[in-house]
């Protein structure tokens, strides 16, 4: 009791020194409040953000602590009314300031509640709206996939020379040595340009070679007096032209190009083949590209036919022009591309001896194939199988037919052609009959006479 009457006296003493009647500091009282006020808000705070939990269970073991020590705390609690009785006046006129740091408190609490509540609703809300969009998204993400693969960027260089399908052969950067001497330089800034040209024309000629002996073992629809050393003899030069200008304007020898000794050409090129040899056991497809063939021949099911290639041909055709466009060399493909019909088509259009080979076809339209994609390589190589199939089985006839043949027989005066000069000279013979192409606007005319179709 003494010790307790003592404790008393000490606080007692202690609360009338702060009393400001008896000198006392209101200032300290108050930020002492304010002080205390605070850290009970930031460890609330504090708790109820990080530890809900926790904190929860650790006030049940408060409150639990709180009952065991109820008898030891009733002195001291009388012990505080009494001091609180003291200093009355002075708490009452700092209540308004406890009280709302207090409230500070539970709006602080207040406030980091709520946002966790509202950011759990936005989240569920965006969620269901998520899932309720996905379906509409489906479909167009399904045809977005479906088309991705028609992308216009250029194919990755690196995994293309690791891959099966674009491993060359033959190296093509380096030349061709013979106990170190060297044969063919590639130089060391050319790309393997010579290397590259090279292979071109030795494999056309090995795959020409190879064809022609297929077909003519298997299939009747094809030049049988065509040799194979009539296209080595009076051919070869011709074909060696068309590999330098494929190679240039195709741009072969570009650095990024993987050349055509590879899987993927060489593949490519051997569908063609069988494609145009495969024409022999459907019989509207036996039929020319020329303008009498077209306007008086074609059955209707070779224009349905064709109907039906004409959305592969202009999304081909689509896909070029809008990488030329992203890439800004849209302008220089369109050149050209006018460049070669002035050389190549201009000239020879008007005549009624045309007749557009399909080995002149696949020369003239898969150079332009060029640009480092897929699809691109994919025509060319395609291209390319069709100018290999129409030499290897009909061999490299020109375009204008006996129009040109007639020419060059004239030109060079070959003393064979004075027979039909003399024959035509005549009046009375009916054996030699002048070589007038068919008229291919009169249909009915051209049916009933002997006129040439090219």
């Amino acid at each position: 009791m003494d010790e307790e009457q003592g404790t008393t006296t000490t606080r007692s003493s202690n609360a009338a020194d702060q009393h400001p009647l008896n000198g006392g500091s209101n200032d300290e009282v108050v930020i002492n409040t304010q002080q205390r006020h605070l850290c009970d808000v930031y460890e609330e705070d504090d708790a109820s953000s990080n530890e809900t939990d926790d904190h929860r269970d650790h006030d049940d073991n408060d409150d639990d602590n709180d009952d065991d020590n109820d008898d030891d705390d009733c002195v001291e609690e009388e012990e505080e009314e009494e001091n609180n009785d003291e200093t009355e006046g002075f708490i009452t006129s700092s209540s308004s300031s406890s009280l709302s740091l207090s409230n500070n408190s539970i709006d602080m609490k207040k406030m980091k509640k709520k946002p966790n509540n509202n950011m759990k609703a936005k989240v569920q809300q965006q969620l269901s709206n998520s899932s309720s969009s996905s379906q509409s998204s489906s479909s167009l993400l399904l045809i977005t996939n479906f088309f991705s693969f028609l992308n216009t960027n250029d194919d990755d260089d690196h995994n293309n020379s690791n891959s099966i399908l674009y491993k060359t052969l033959l190296p093509d950067n380096k030349g061709i040595y013979f106990r170190g001497y060297p044969i063919l330089d590639n130089g060391t800034h050319n790309n393997g340009f010579t290397v590259k040209l090279l292979k071109f024309i030795l494999i056309t000629y090995l795959m020409i070679g190879i064809i022609h002996i297929i077909v003519a073992q298997l299939f009747n629809d094809r030049d049988r007096s065509l040799k194979l050393w009539h296209i080595l003899v009076f051919e070869s030069d011709l074909i060696v032209r068309d590999c330098v200008i494929f190679f240039i304007i195709g741009r072969l020898y570009k650095k990024s190009c993987s050349g055509i000794d590879n899987i993927f050409w060489m593949v490519t090129a051997i569908m063609a083949n069988i494609y145009f040899e495969s024409q022999n056991f459907i019989w509207f497809l036996q039929h020319s590209v020329s303008l009498y063939e077209i306007h008086c021949i074609w059955p209707w099911e070779l224009w349905l036919f064709v109907i039906l290639l004409i959305p592969t041909i202009i999304i081909i055709i689509g896909l070029h022009i809008l990488k030329g466009y992203r890439e800004n060399t849209l302008l220089i493909k369109l050149s050209e591309m006018i460049l070669c019909i002035l050389f190549f088509i201009a000239p020879m259009i008007t005549s009624n001896y045309f007749h557009l080979h399909h080995w002149y076809a696949g020369w003239l339209l898969g150079m332009h194939c060029n640009y480092n994609t897929w699809w691109s390589k994919m025509t060319m190589a395609w291209c390319w199988g069709m100018y290999i199939n129409g030499i290897a089985v009909y061999g490299r006839d020109p375009v204008l037919t006996c129009e040109y043949a007639y020419f060059l027989t004239l030109d060079n005066r070959c003393p064979y052609i004075s027979c039909y000069l003399d024959a035509l000279q005549d009046e009375n013979q009916t054996d030699i009959i002048e070589m007038v192409p068919v008229d291919w606007m009169n249909c009915s005319a051209a049916s009933s006479s002997n006129d040439y179709m090219p």
